[in-house]
């Protein structure tokens, strides 16, 4: 059951600040205007609370609904692994040999009708923009459930993001089953899914590889390096790829995904052989 508020977690992403403090300010300023001295002391008691609304807005919070982003994670990561035998038709009994394998990391980009909608948008003429801004904004809101990729360092510089990529793997005497998603935990939707089924005997290799990219941490006021980690498992003439997961330097214990990982190679090899 959601314990959070998916209405929540872009607003995490936009960081939109409110416009409280510097309407406070404004009606402070107003009141000090006026001569009479009850509008003063109420001036100055405004300027006060606009000036402590604002270091609460730039100082406190800016990682509010930063736990309704982690629950919303790893609720889409729980549901991945029911969704994974729905999808495979399976019981657990019939894929017991060894403990399922379950990864998360960050899904690809991709684009989208309210992307489209909005380049297309920016590329016109001030004139067009202007006669076409309310078709715009009835298309977005038409489109407002679409996946949308946001990506931010968190206030304990962890990497989060909205479009994951879970896979599960589940193994029988004879075969291998994986079961990938790539879900917006914004709105739930998943808007890609697969299934592959592999005899152990057909496999050839379980490939790992990584890639390093940056982003933004506001907490630190600078760019941070993540790491993108992906697992193939290659066979004549196709193979599954996709991020097993993603993490900021220090971040993360990397040894249990690892440990997963050898024992499953370990199974394909022993099952090879025999």
């Amino acid at each position: 059951m959601e314990n959070f508020k998916r209405s929540n977690i872009r607003q995490y992403f936009l960081g939109k600040k409110s416009i409280v403090p510097l309407l406070t300010l404004i009606i402070g300023i107003l009141c000090l205007i006026i001569p009479a001295g009850f509008f003063k002391f109420l001036g100055f008691i405004a300027i006060i609370v606009a000036i402590l609304l604002w270091i609460k807005n730039r100082f406190l919070s800016d990682f509010t609904y930063e736990s309704d982003v982690d629950q919303a994670m790893t609720y889409e990561f729980e549901q991945s692994k029911v969704r994974a035998l729905e999808r495979l038709g399976l019981v657990k009994e019939q894929v017991s040999l060894i403990e399922p394998i379950a990864t998360t990391g960050m899904a690809s980009r991709i684009i989208t009708a309210s992307d489209r909608i909005s380049f297309e948008h920016s590329s016109r003429g001030i004139l067009q923009k202007i006669f076409n801004s309310k078709k715009v904004k009835k298309e977005l809101l038409e489109n407002d459930d679409d996946p949308k990729y946001f990506v931010k360092v968190g206030s304990d510089d962890k990497l989060r993001y909205t479009l994951v990529h879970n896979t599960v793997y589940y193994f029988s005497e004879n075969q291998l089953y994986i079961y990938w998603e790539n879900v917006d935990i914004a709105t739930g939707l998943v808007y890609e899914s697969g299934t592959h089924e592999y005899f152990y005997k057909d496999i050839e290799a379980v490939s790992t590889s990584q890639d390093c990219n940056k982003q933004f941490a506001p907490k630190k006021k600078k760019y941070v390096r993540y790491i993108n980690e992906y697992m193939a498992i290659d066979l004549a003439g196709t193979n599954y790829r996709g991020t097993f997961r993603t993490y900021t330097e220090g971040s993360l214990d990397r040894k249990e995904i690892a440990d997963q990982i050898f024992a499953m190679r370990n199974l394909i090899r022993e099952k090879k052989m025999s």
